[in-house]
């Protein structure tokens, strides 16, 4: 049996990443779970989630240890508390990257981004073992950081898993046409192509949901719908989770997966959200990436060229002219979800990185 003690100090403990490896941790039989997770807010969560480890290191201790996403801040720390002991690190994504290529902060992202690459280079070189999402973005951090390939994994994004039930009717065509986005606005998201492709939608009775956004994003974000005089679009700065899920997203017709940026971290990502919708059986406009996860325009998603509204925008007036298609599309990705981005599949990923790990390999093996 191999005792992991999962970690994270994070502003949003019930991000998706980390129920969805908690999920598929819970599939392995010979792996015991013991949980650090913060319920306190700013710098307090540090100091909880800390705590929670030095606990569960006296009492149990654990063979191995699994930074969650996202554990930048707190990786040395924990380096330190549990000496030699295995750590696998949720890297997820690369910070240096979206502050580099993808301008986040702007200007002054630029500027910290050369410092903070060999603060995360020397993070990545000194955990166990790295956790990624897609092999694209196994390649790049191999490859920017000097890693070895082999201790980088690709584990699937996953999602929280509902069995929808369609108490809405939003398929009914005398229903307004919904569709969705939800995020935190980031560069990928390209959130300018979005609502330029709203605007280019004025004329049909189609209406927007956007949830999330914050600082100078969520600025940027409201500049530009009143530049483009938008008026069928509706905005949330913030849901309750369980809301999002069983509210908005089953009630709408169509979900904006993403990514749109089209800018370097886009090429790399399958987004939370479009694993969510696809989860969730809901028809999803997905951005392209050069990773074959089996999208199929019009079969099991509608896939569009990333950072042009003019394509986006005919993606959403073809699910609009088409939307009884759109049950059996979404029914469709919701397979695709099953078999390239469940608890199921991420249960046989971390398996494989848990054998490779120093803490009692004896026990991964079937009896």
């Amino acid at each position: 049996m191999i005792k992991l003690c999962y970690v994270l100090a994070y502003r949003e403990p019930r991000y998706v990443r980390t129920l969805s490896l908690l999920n598929a941790l819970a599939l392995l039989p010979n792996v015991k779970v013991y949980v650090a997770i913060n319920r306190k807010k700013r710098c307090w969560r540090y100091i909880e989630t800390m705590w929670q480890v030095w606990w569960i290191k006296q009492r149990y201790h654990p063979d191995c240890y699994l930074l969650g996403f996202r554990g930048h801040e707190l990786f040395w720390p924990l380096r330190w508390l549990i000496g030699q002991k295995p750590l696998i690190f949720d890297s997820l994504m690369s910070p240096h990257a979206a502050l580099r290529d993808d301008r986040k902060f702007g200007r002054l992202g630029g500027i910290i981004s050369y410092p903070w690459y060999f603060v995360e280079k020397a993070l990545l070189r000194r955990a166990d073992s790295v956790l990624t999402d897609t092999q694209l973005h196994v390649e790049f951090l191999t490859n920017h950081f000097q890693l070895c390939h082999s201790s980088i994994h690709a584990v699937p994004i996953g999602a929280v898993y509902r069995s929808l039930v369609h108490s809405h009717n939003s398929e009914l065509p005398n229903q307004p046409f919904k569709v969705l986005f939800y995020g935190s606005f980031l560069p990928l998201h390209g959130m300018e192509v979005i609502l330029r492709a709203v605007a280019l939608l004025s004329d049909l009775p189609i209406f927007f949901t956007f949830i999330g956004g914050s600082g100078s994003s969520l600025i940027e974000f409201q500049r530009l719908c009143r530049s483009l005089q938008l008026q069928k679009l509706e905005y949330f700065r913030w849901v309750d989770f369980d809301e999002l899920l069983d509210c908005y997203i089953a009630g709408t017709n169509l979900c904006l997966g993403g990514p749109f940026g089209d800018t370097p971290q886009a090429r790399r990502v399958v987004t939370g959200k479009t694993v969510q919708c696809l989860a969730m059986k809901k028809a999803t406009i997905v951005g392209s990436i050069a990773e074959n996860f089996g999208f199929v325009d019009k079969y099991n998603c509608l896939l569009v060229k990333q950072g042009d509204p003019i394509i986006l925008a005919a993606a959403i007036e073809w699910a609009y002219l088409n939307r009884d298609k759109l049950v059996i599309i979404g029914k469709r990705g919701g397979e695709l979800y099953q078999e390239n981005f469940s608890s199921a599949r991420i249960a046989e990923v971390l398996k494989i990185v848990l054998s490779k790990l120093d803490c009692s390999t004896e026990a991964m093996r079937t009896p």
